[in-house]
This record gives structure tokens, sequence and C-alpha cells, in this order.
């Protein structure tokens, strides 16, 4: 949804692999400062979008900031918001038995001790072994 409105306003997102530079065509990655600026809003919307709220603070649920002039945006601070649609109806959820909840639990503690080679040495054996 959020490319479609970008190509929709003429500025399509190009798609990159791990290049970080910014040009006219892709947005500017954002430095300290203007990341701290959105995470606080971020936060603000999350934790609206957790409370449930009948009213959210938030009309839409995407927003693009532009924090300084440059691809889609003409001056800093301008935002535009994005109609991403109604949520879809969340499934039902399947309740585990406390068996199958201690079950994957085991599994994912299982995972902690398995290194990334493969071996299931844990990391507190390995650095055992090495003293």
């Amino acid at each position: 949804m959020i490319e479609h409105w970008c190509a929709g306003h003429g500025k399509p997102v190009s798609r990159v692999a791990r290049d970080y530079a910014s040009s006219e065509d892709t947005p500017a990655i954002a430095d300290d400062s203007e990341v701290s600026a959105i995470a606080a809003h971020a936060a603000r919307l999350a934790v609206d979008t957790l409370l449930g709220l009948e009213t959210s603070e938030f009309p839409f649920s995407v927003y693009m900031i532009g924090l300084r002039k440059g691809w889609i945006f003409e001056s800093p601070f301008e935002t535009y918001p994005i109609d991403v649609g109604v949520p879809v109806a969340e499934q039902v959820r399947e309740t585990l038995t406390p068996d199958e909840i201690t079950a994957e639990i085991q599994k994912v503690l299982e995972l902690f001790r398995t290194d990334q080679n493969g071996t299931g040495a844990s990391p507190r054996s390995d650095q055992a072994s090495q003293t």
C-alpha cells in the first residue's frame, strides 16, 4: 500500500540491495536526532494501537513524514497520511494446553542452547571448555 501510494504520487520507491545512500529517487536515511523525533511519535502510535480504544488518536495507521526537503517532500515536517484500509479481522487463536506450552518453551530453550554451527554445544559449555 505504501509503495502504491508513492508510485501514485510520481515517486516510486527504488529498491537497492545493501546501499543506504540516498538520491533524488530514494528517501534519505535519517540521522540520530531525526530517528529520536520519529521514535517518540511511533511509540505514541504503538501505545494507542495496543490500547485498542474505540476512537484512536491517529485516524491513519501509516504516515509519510519528511524531515527535510527532498524526494517526495517540499519542506521539513511535511506529512502525508496513507490510508491502508481497515484491519483484517483477527482469526480465532488456538488455546494451548499447559503441556503444549511447556513443550513449546522447551523448543525455544533448545534453540538457545544450540550454537549457530548446529553442533548442539551451548555457549556456556563452549566457554567452560576454553578455560
